[in-house]
């Protein structure tokens, strides 16, 4: 048994997981094994007894990974899963408080900032401004 259309919405710190079985099966699955995986670490799997999960408290700009498992009436796990890969949404922008002038010709100007470092992998941390004349 594999579960039908497993959706997921992003958030900017967590990912809200939707899923169907095919009709034949949604009287005889009950729960549900749910996994999320970060690029270096898997949470660990909860079983649910509906056909949505909210997993919170994730970093943002991070491709996840969630498996979704079916528990069959015969009290076994189902030996296949439904898995899915998504990116939790880019943190809100942040008013930095280093922001500043590096460099200024003609018809440019270059600026940098610093970035708190949980956001340091998404957030874009220089600009370049320039003109063609």
């Amino acid at each position: 048994v594999i579960v039908d259309s497993l959706e997921v919405q992003a958030g900017w710190s967590s990912l809200n997981l939707t899923w169907t079985l095919p009709p034949r099966y949604r009287t005889c699955v009950g729960e549900y094994k749910v996994q999320v995986c970060g690029p270096q670490y898997c949470r660990e799997a909860v079983t649910v007894n509906n056909t949505s999960y909210s997993v919170q408290e994730l970093s943002a700009c991070l491709m996840y990974t969630v498996k979704v498992t079916v528990k069959l009436a015969e009290a076994k796990w189902s030996m296949r899963s439904t898995t899915l890969k998504k990116m939790t949404v880019s943190a809100e922008a942040l008013p930095s408080q280093t922001f500043r002038k590096v460099g200024l010709t003609a018809n440019s100007a270059k600026f940098e900032w610093e970035v708190s470092k949980s956001f340091s992998s998404c957030i874009m941390k220089q600009l370049m401004l320039s003109t063609m004349n």
